[in-house]
C-alpha cells in the first residue's frame, strides 16, 4: 500500500512537472510572437 501511495505521489508529481513546462513553453512561444 504504501509503495502505491509513493508511486501516486510521483506520478502527480511528473504530472505537475510536466504542465509547467509546458506552461513555460507557451509563455516563451508568445513572448516570441509578441516581439
Amino acid at each position: 500500500m504504501q509503495v502505491s501511495a509513493l508511486q501516486m505521489k510521483l506520478q502527480k508529481g511528473v504530472l505537475l512537472s510536466s504542465i509547467q513546462q509546458s506552461r513555460v513553453i507557451i509563455m516563451a512561444e508568445r513572448s516570441c510572437l509578441y516581439v
